[in-house]
């Protein structure tokens, strides 16, 4: 079938039906489909980024995604094709590249992460709470998910900080830092803390992939 995506159209696009999905995704949440940009397809021909690039719609088989830090604002965007240096703050050299870990990956934006830790915000005291594991990439994936063993490993040294108070949520958690290739990259309090209705809690959840 054609595929549109704005003004990107993909002829002869390969769609798949499902007729039986299990869990309460497609029932809570207001979409109709999926449209995969998994780092690996089983067959190159399901994959809409490479048709696409192979109809010369657009110039590269690469897209890159911007999120906005304003919930309330609806600028974030996907944008096949390329890179927009505008929304990088320093422009294309100040991208810090990561290899895909290709063992053991059946179609993951997988990459390797140093370790997990918690730096402390009166302090630069770090916790290493996660060592020389694989993290994956995913843009369809809220929540920061980890497996039910890892996910009490990061979880319960910010549980015995006590409760969470919405108002002193900086100055009561520490940054969430991943070094990624030898980079750290940090998460603040605000980032890793969900806020509705007056109260706050941690956007974490376990998730055991199969194997």
């Amino acid at each position: 079938d054609s595929v549109r995506v704005g003004s990107l159209e993909a002829k002869k696009q390969r769609l798949h039906m499902v007729t039986r999905e299990d869990g309460s995704v497609f029932a809570a949440a207001h979409l109709d489909g999926i449209c995969g940009l998994a780092y690996k397809f089983h067959d190159p021909k399901d994959s809409l980024v490479r048709t696409l690039h192979v109809s010369r719609v657009i110039p590269s088989s690469m897209f890159s995604i911007w999120l906005d830090r304003h919930p309330n604002r609806e600028r974030s965007f996907i944008l096949f094709g390329g890179i927009d240096e505008r929304a990088i703050r320093g422009g294309k050299s100040a991208l810090h590249y990561l290899p895909v870990v290709e063992e053991n990956n059946p179609r993951y934006w997988m990459v390797h992460a140093e370790r997990v830790s918690l730096v402390s915000p009166h302090t630069t005291n770090e916790q290493t709470v996660l060592s020389n594991v694989n993290t994956i990439l995913d843009s369809g994936t809220s929540l920061i998910t980890l497996p039910t063993d890892y996910f009490h490993q990061l979880v319960e040294p910010l549980r015995r900080l006590g409760g969470i108070s919405c108002g002193s949520v900086h100055d009561q958690l520490p940054v969430l830092r991943f070094v990624l290739n030898g980079r750290a990259f940090d998460l603040q309090p605000e980032d890793y803390i969900l806020s509705e209705g007056g109260s706050c809690s941690l956007a974490f959840m376990p998730l055991d992939l199969p194997s």
